[in-house]
């Protein structure tokens, strides 16, 4: 990965992304009970307490995980130190003290920054675990956010065997409206993990990411979510 590419992944976030909105808004709220419930799930995932791949256990990621999770943090917001508190000197202390200052939508920054982490794949390799785990924590807290699962392709090798390589990392999205994110956009997400539709799944997730559609408008959203299907 040159670094311009490396820089562009990082830059690629949830805040950056979002655009001026109307009056009558709800900006997204991620209240500090959320924040811990996470924050308790990664500590056990990346400690090995919860080992989610019994037959190969992964041992203690803790300070990689810290380590990596500020240094990209560090680079998104071109701040060497991240939280206001000058007491915490250790990555894991800074980064984890800025998660309980910072926004909602740096919050966001931060579920998205989890799956850019190296560390992430090797200590879960269905890493749509994670996934699934932070979506029922931001569900039970009743935020209107959710992440899109990594997506993934499966390429068959000349010589025979198979490569598995990611498509799509997750994204934080608002969920304005369930019924067009469970009847819609999730059945769209997974056909678009096949290789012949690689374009359309990069242009789909753009658009997912400038944020699902306001109540009253669910009917067009969803024939838009579903073109994919009506593709195969």
């Amino acid at each position: 990965m040159s670094l311009s590419d490396r820089l562009s992944s990082i830059y690629d976030s949830y805040s950056r992304r979002q655009k001026p909105r109307g009056k009558g808004y709800s900006p997204s709220k991620i209240e500090q009970k959320a924040r811990k419930r996470v924050l308790l799930l990664l500590r056990d995932v990346y400690s090995g307490r919860w080992n989610v791949d019994p037959m190969n256990p992964q041992g203690d990621h803790t300070s990689e995980f810290w380590q990596e999770a500020h240094h990209l943090l560090q680079h998104l917001y071109g701040e060497p130190k991240l939280s206001t508190n000058p007491s915490h000197y250790t990555a894991r202390d800074d980064a984890i003290g800025f998660l309980f200052e910072c926004n909602a939508d740096q919050f966001c920054d931060f579920l998205e920054v989890i799956f850019k982490i190296e560390s992430t794949w090797r200590v879960v390799m269905d890493r749509n675990q994670l996934v699934d785990a932070l979506n029922l924590i931001l569900r039970s807290e009743k935020t209107s956010l959710q992440l899109t699962p990594v997506v993934t392709r499966r390429d068959t090798l000349p010589g025979g065997g198979a490569s598995i390589s990611t498509v799509a990392l997750p994204k934080v999205v608002r969920v304005d409206e369930d019924v067009v994110y469970t009847e819609a956009i999730l059945p769209a997400l997974s056909v678009l993990a096949d290789p012949a539709y690689m374009g359309t799944n990069d242009e789909f997730r753009k658009a997912l990411a400038r944020g699902l559609p306001q109540k009253g408008t669910s009917r067009t959203a969803s024939r838009s979510a579903e073109a994919p299907l009506k593709a195969c």
